[in-house]
């Protein structure tokens, strides 16, 4: 049986335990523990030792977490973003291969059948800007600024393109920044993208182009991705370049960002 230990107790920490005790039978899996954030991890993985460590708090403590676990030779599935930049994400990585332990980043929308059927429309669509926004309240919630709205949203878009960017040179440019919405594109060799969030949305909207991920998958992704990672049967190298590729975009686009609004400030 897979151990399975699980550090946040968050909103998002409920759903990742709900869904681990739901394919557990399936999976031969077993949700041994849960712990917030600043609980004793030391103690807890000496007492009830798991296979695999899922961390779920908050974006600046995932490298942390992630790194703990590993350099034990405890597998680690980690929420998005991996980390609060790219060379901090590096050595989360290093780690892992350092024991060998398997680390995985959450891509939950590899898994939904709405997101492959937007891949699939890519080929018969020929149209040069490709549309991504992803619109809803997020009044209320912990880092409830435009870099928080970056590390929850856009990470998720940022490895959903690399098909369609390919191994091309990508630029960014900005397009819009106010307190609650950004705007930006990604310049491609053949297609522009142009991705939009808005935090305080009076309606939610989830769109790839003409494909709407608001609207329910065959498939509960969560689960499908929990069970394929917990398993040992995801392609664990894929999703860590994926996810390498999207930080490093991440932390183009907040650089950007940045600029954009010291550049906003100095000229009011």
């Amino acid at each position: 049986m897979t151990k399975v230990g699980l550090i946040g107790r968050g909103r998002f920490g409920s759903v990742l335990a709900n869904a681990v005790t739901s394919i557990s039978s399936k999976k031969d899996l077993q949700l041994v523990w849960t712990a917030g954030r600043n609980s004793n991890l030391d103690a807890l993985l000496r007492e009830e030792r798991p296979d695999w460590v899922i961390v779920a708090t908050p974006p600046d403590s995932h490298a942390h977490l992630s790194k703990l676990c590993l350099r034990q030779g405890i597998s680690v599935f980690c929420e998005k973003p991996p980390a609060t930049n790219y060379a901090e994400m590096v050595s989360v990585v290093e780690a892992a291969k350092k024991t060998g332990a398997f680390l995985y980043f959450d891509d939950v929308y590899a898994y939904d059948s709405n997101y492959n059927a937007f891949i699939q429309s890519l080929a018969n669509n020929n149209d040069d800007v490709i549309e991504m926004r992803w619109y809803k309240n997020r009044e209320g919630r912990a880092n409830d600024t435009i870099y928080g709205l970056l590390d929850a949203l856009a990470y998720h878009h940022l490895y959903m393109v690399r098909p369609i960017i390919g191994q091309s040179e990508a630029s960014i440019v900005v397009e819009m920044v106010t307190d609650n919405f950004v705007a930006f594109h990604i310049l491609t060799e053949h297609r522009t993208l142009r991705l939009s969030y808005d935090r305080q949305s009076t309606e939610s909207i989830h769109q790839l182009g003409m494909v709407s991920l608001g609207e329910k998958s065959d498939t509960n992704p969560l689960q499908t991705m929990l069970s394929c990672v917990l398993a040992g049967e995801a392609d664990y190298e894929v999703n860590t370049k994926s996810a390498l590729e999207a930080q490093g975009l991440l932390d183009g686009i907040k650089n950007l960002v940045s600029i954009w609004r010291r550049e906003e400030k100095a000229s009011q």
